[in-house]
């Protein structure tokens, strides 16, 4: 009797491939979201530990959150340092460079400071509140009285209040080291009454969208196209969701916690956002409100 092997039919392998390429497709999105679940958590274990450098720096200075930005030599305006630079003695981590004054300083960038989904090792992935925390002396503020920085105490809820948050993508090699916190950057429209906004509109919340010239959308990863990199109140001073639409902040009193769409909108942006006149003390005088 002559043995006869058994082998697949081409009709078998096409329905394994099949099978293969459908259960594929199924799982793909699956490994995705769980990759980036990771990096969310990375990302808000940075956060996390970044807030508790902010929190060492303002026990050591009467509660007082750092400085944005300021330069220690004015005229010569070459020795600029930012907030990462000032918590970095509690964090020890991250890239240090020389400023133009040929002082190492951290610009927020690398370790700590880079979250793991953000597009380039652009500085400025993280940004602190420009209502609470602004530029002091630096050639473009040069007026006392516009300088203010908040401290704790003077906040009606730390808890409540975003300190810190993810943002935007400058395309520039830098990025800011605040986000604006100021009402057009969040709402649709608030006008208030008694203290209270009227209307909760939807504008940007943590994630500025919209259409390029060519029509097509963007998220604020790279800049508008033909808009160029860098521009104020372009995509690198606004918070966005990167993180299967939820966004990492960390609030004023230290806590870190993802914010999902929609969370700081509207009537929320009073609660979350801008802390109020009576949450901002200027300086050196000032009316205390987020330029």
């Amino acid at each position: 009797m002559v043995s006869r092997k058994r082998a697949f039919t081409l009709i078998e392998l096409l329905v394994v491939i099949a099978i293969i390429a459908i259960l594929a497709a199924i799982l793909f999105p699956v490994f995705v979201q769980a990759r980036e679940k990771a990096r969310q958590t990375s990302c808000l274990s940075n956060l996390k530990q970044i807030g508790i450098g902010v929190m060492m720096y303002i026990q050591d200075y009467d509660e007082t959150y750092p400085i944005a930005d300021y330069f220690n030599d004015p005229g010569t305006w070459n020795d600029q340092h930012e907030w990462p630079d000032l918590v970095q003695s509690y964090i020890q981590n991250g890239d240090r460079s020389k400023n133009n004054a040929g002082n190492l300083v951290n610009w927020g960038a690398g370790g700590v400071w880079h979250c793991p989904s953000y597009p380039d090792d652009e500085s400025g992935a993280y940004g602190i509140n420009n209502s609470i925390s602004n530029d002091c002396l630096a050639p473009w503020n040069t007026n006392p009285a516009n300088f203010h920085v908040a401290a704790m105490s003077s906040m009606p809820s730390p808890a409540d209040t975003v300190l810190l948050s993810e943002k935007g993508h400058n395309g520039v090699g830098w990025g800011y080291i605040y986000f604006d916190a100021s009402e057009w950057a969040w709402t649709d429209f608030v006008a208030p009454s008694g203290g209270q906004p009227t209307h909760d509109g939807l504008k940007y919340d943590l994630d500025q969208t919209g259409a390029n010239p060519t029509g097509a959308p963007h998220d604020c990863d790279y800049p508008l196209k033909g808009q160029p990199g860098g521009n104020w109140d372009g995509c690198g001073l606004y918070p966005r969701y990167r993180h299967s639409k939820t966004a990492n902040v960390v609030y004023a009193d230290g806590h870190a916690k993802s914010m999902t769409r929609g969370s700081l909108s509207g009537a929320n942006w009073y609660r979350h956002i801008y802390p109020g006149p009576t949450g901002v003390g200027a300086a050196t005088g000032g009316s205390g409100y987020p330029y």
